[in-house]
């Protein structure tokens, strides 16, 4: 990683579409499904009951190994008699998600958000099975509740405008959802039969896990050898460039050691020569840049 890639040394903060697939962020890809399956529901799907059957988790899908695809789709369908469950969702996404991503990469976004899933839905069927109740689960609630939980952590002191403009750190944010779900789940709000406040601190209870441990199911059920390889394909470029400077290969590695010695320890901890190594570091980087 080059020494103006690190988002502690940039002049400007970089566009959060760039440098992903298709020159969009896995955020808007996400989004994109969501908007079209609901379109689909709603307005073309011949029976729209039929399409939610289909995609929801079901109690008893656990159960059921042929149907564990389930546990993925149902985070991309949404209430066609509540628009606003697919509206609140999607802005929590593309406006605190982008960060997440970008700080984590767009792999490691899609593995996380997916992994929420699969656990939400999994931990869900299982509670149901054992309660005896028959229900269905849709919505990408406790996916964005990881997200959503995730931005609070990683930028606690962050400013956002709850309810579009009550300003308040994200740190607050994050206790008022968790908060909020406890009571709802304990039965305080009242009214609260349609809405899965279990998945939501699910999602949360996901969020803290991977922030601490940055697990997910491919550290699970995937071969070690191969996690560094399991990647989104990108676009390639039409012209295929040769880099020159191969031969600052060295130098490049000196330079991310000691730059994330300055991250962690501070500018202090630094010494003469790797200071001097930052410095021709920087002169390379900037004649590179112009």
């Amino acid at each position: 990683m080059g020494l103006y890639d690190r988002p502690y040394y940039q002049d400007e903060p970089r566009s959060s579409f760039s440098g992903f697939v298709g020159g969009r962020s896995m955020i808007v890809n996400i989004i994109i499904v969501n908007v079209a399956l609901y379109v689909l529901a709603v307005f073309l799907w011949p029976g729209e009951e039929q399409l939610y059957s289909l995609l929801a988790a079901k109690s008893d899908t656990l159960v059921r190994p042929w149907m564990w695809w389930q546990f993925l789709t149902y985070g991309f369908m949404h209430s066609s008699s509540n628009a606003f469950h697919l509206i609140f969702n999607m802005l929590g996404l593309f406006f605190l998600g982008r960060e997440v991503e970008l700080k984590y990469g767009s792999n490691a976004f899609l593995k996380m958000y997916l992994t929420a899933l699969v656990i939400c839905g999994v931990i869900w069927s299982a509670t149901n099975l054992v309660m005896e109740e028959n229900s269905s689960l849709i919505g990408a609630s406790g996916a964005v509740t990881t997200t959503v939980i995730l931005f609070a952590l990683n930028f606690p002191h962050r400013k956002i405008l709850f309810m579009m403009f009550i300003p308040c750190p994200a740190w607050v944010l994050g206790v008022m959802i968790v908060v909020l779900n406890l009571s709802g789940q304990s039965g305080a709000m009242g009214g609260g039969e349609r809405v899965a406040y279990d998945v939501h601190l699910l999602g949360a209870a996901y969020a803290y896990l991977y922030f601490k441990t940055g697990w997910d199911l491919t550290t699970l059920f995937m071969p070690t050898q191969w996690r560094g390889k399991f990647k989104m394909p990108s676009r390639r470029p039409k012209l295929k460039l040769h880099d020159p400077e191969d031969r600052y290969d060295q130098l490049d590695q000196q330079a991310d050691t000691v730059l994330k010695k300055l991250h962690r320890e501070g500018e202090s901890s630094l010494s003469a020569k790797e200071r001097r190594i930052l410095e021709d570091y920087s002169r390379r980087m900037q004649q590179k840049h112009r």
